[in-house]
């Protein structure tokens, strides 16, 4: 029985570059989030009392734009050899979303489970652009379970952006 994987990297270096340029750089957004609004949140006033479906739509195209730019931009300050870029980005993006994945649904269950919303604060801290808004308008019900969005869009409008870049130098 010898299986071919066996010996080989599943995780390039490419890869775990990548994912921690990810890490560094969605670090950086949030920091600048908490720092500028706090514990608040610039879509909350908006869309605070609308459906949470809106909201999660909002702050996604919100969180989408922000992430976009960041990636577009990261494209430009990653210096030579851009065809690396494209080797390992979309394991990294993939691994980014399943950690925000996990604690979203661990902090998801355990609220449920506690009917406490105290385990919100540790999401808030991971991912703030969606844990501010979320934190302020979650209500314990099912459709509260759109928020998964959020797990994802982070990793997702990073690759995006760097993709358009990518393309734009004619790498991709």
């Amino acid at each position: 029985m010898s299986d071919s994987r066996i010996g080989k990297k599943i995780i390039s270096s490419h890869s775990l570059l990548l994912l921690a340029v990810f890490v560094v750089s969605h670090l950086a957004i949030s920091i600048v989030q908490l720092m500028m609004y706090g514990g608040g949140h610039p879509l909350t006033k908006l869309v605070g009392s609308l459906p949470i479906f809106v909201q999660v739509i909002a702050c996604s195209i919100y969180a989408f734009v922000i992430y976009s730019v960041i990636g577009y931009l990261l494209v430009i300050a990653y210096p030579r050899h851009k065809e690396n870029l494209v080797k390992g980005l979309d394991r990294a993006a993939l691994i980014l979303a399943i950690i925000f994945l996990v604690v979203f649904l661990f902090a998801y269950i355990y609220s449920w489970i506690t009917i406490r919303h105290n385990m919100w604060v540790i999401y808030t801290f991971l991912n703030p652009i969606f844990g501010t808004l979320m934190f302020t308008t979650m209500k314990p019900d099912w459709m509260s379970l759109l928020w998964i969005v959020s797990a994802i869009i982070p990793s997702v409008s990073l690759a995006f952006g760097m993709f358009l870049r990518l393309k734009h130098e004619g790498v991709v």
